[in-house]
């Protein structure tokens, strides 16, 4: 019992790490967090499982949706930790292209990551996960 109690005391501490909590990488310092390129601006929906759920984006916007009316405003929940800790929520637009956007947002200690990927000018690929979603008429 002893070794077992030390061994979780040593993992522990090995995974604290030396990180320093007052660093965050750069803020986004445009008028927007988000500037999706034109091509995925609508709403996009993935009925593989029956739930339809997706993403509404906008000029200046993601939204994720599900078919329960739930959804997740990505500006909303940066502008509302920004009231708490203004350095702890921002973007990092890695690639904004006519093919692909990729962002990874951060609000608080919470690191989101979506890639999509263009596969026709109706339908798009998430690359960190298995679906498909089709554009939806508004």
């Amino acid at each position: 019992m002893k070794r077992l109690f030390i061994f979780f005391a040593f993992a522990l501490v090995s995974c604290s790490g030396d990180d320093d909590p007052t660093y965050y990488p750069p803020v986004n310092t445009e008028t927007h967090d988000f500037n999706p390129p034109s091509w995925l601006i609508g709403l996009w929906l993935n009925s593989d499982s029956g739930a339809n759920s997706g993403f509404r984006v906008k000029e200046h916007n993601l939204i994720a949706t599900t078919v329960s009316g739930a959804y997740a405003d990505y500006q909303a929940l940066i502008d509302m930790q920004r009231t708490i800790d203004a350095e702890s929520a921002y973007t990092d637009e890695l690639v904004i292209s006519d093919t692909e956007y990729h962002v990874q947002i951060y609000i608080g200690h919470v690191e989101t990551d979506l890639h999509f990927v263009k596969l026709s000018p109706t339908t798009y690929k998430m690359m960190n996960g298995p679906l498909i979603f089709t554009k939806q008429a508004e």
